[in-house]
């Protein structure tokens, strides 16, 4: 489990993979800038996604409110064991959480996971060029932007530049270390 001030980071299991988790994914607005606007969910379809994670190094977290208990969100670390390092995303669902640092707060823990135990070496996040709130939170986080039109950009079917981000262990870290 990873804990902040005002969340639970742990596991995601079946149990978590509610009806209202599902809702979430199926609205349009909740995964406006995500791939998974592409597909129709049902709590079967998440069950295998979530199994999908057993026996690999990628994590699959559900977000959790410590002051009431309520499962808001979800986020993965996609872990490339050879290079050491991951990618990380994340879903704030609960859409009256939105703005209100959730997300910069799991993003920010899960950063620190990654570097601290699983002794990643680079981190990398990407969004849609749209997605401010996103953007937001990988600079808050103090990430560097991969400069658009690089190798790491791609046109989306909304016609939308994907933004790469990323961090490396010693220079986030200790952010004096150049």
């Amino acid at each position: 489990m990873i804990k902040t001030a005002r969340l639970d980071i742990v596991p995601m299991t079946i149990s978590l993979a509610s009806r209202r988790y599902v809702d979430w994914l199926n609205d349009p607005e909740v995964t406006r800038f995500s791939s998974q606007r592409h597909r129709v969910h049902s709590l079967d379809s998440v069950q295998a996604f979530i199994s999908s994670f057993a026996g690999t190094p990628n994590r699959f977290w559900a977000l959790i409110v410590v002051a009431n208990g309520v499962h808001v969100g979800t986020a993965t670390h996609y872990v490339d064991v050879a290079n050491r390092s991951a990618d990380i995303g994340i879903m704030i669902g609960d859409r009256d959480l939105w703005g209100k640092g959730y997300g910069r707060e799991a993003w920010v823990a899960l950063m620190r996971y990654g570097f601290e135990t699983l002794e990643l070496e680079r981190i990398t996040g990407g969004c849609a060029s749209g997605n401010i709130g996103m953007r937001r939170i990988f600079e808050a986080a103090n990430m560097t932007a991969v400069p658009l039109g690089s190798s790491n950009s791609i046109v989306t079917d909304y016609d939308d530049t994907v933004v790469r981000y990323f961090a490396i262990k010693d220079r986030w870290l200790n952010p004096t270390v150049t």
